[in-house]
């Protein structure tokens, strides 16, 4: 009897895929399946990462302007007044 090498996987995203798992260990495969079938797929994860990096660039500039905001309220020329109670 064969052994079961190439598998059908319906990712947490919803996608299917099929994939070849004749890499891994016989008594591996369903359990390394299962695992997939709980990940997104690498096209779904890479574009979800990259609207990542969009809103953290967006939040970073919202978070140094505060800063800046920050710093002119309370300083002057970038220095930075340390409340008593943090020295």
């Amino acid at each position: 009897m064969a052994v079961k090498t190439i598998w059908q996987i319906t990712h947490s995203c919803g996608h299917p895929a099929e994939r070849d798992l004749s890499d891994r260990a016989a008594d591996c495969r369903a359990g390394f399946a299962e695992w997939l079938a709980k990940q997104e797929r690498t096209d779904c994860w890479r574009a979800a990462k990259e609207g990542d990096k969009q809103y953290k660039g967006a939040w970073l500039e919202a978070r140094r302007a505060d800063e800046q905001a920050a710093v002119g309220h309370h300083g002057a020329q970038g220095t930075l007044v340390t409340a008593p109670e943090c020295l």
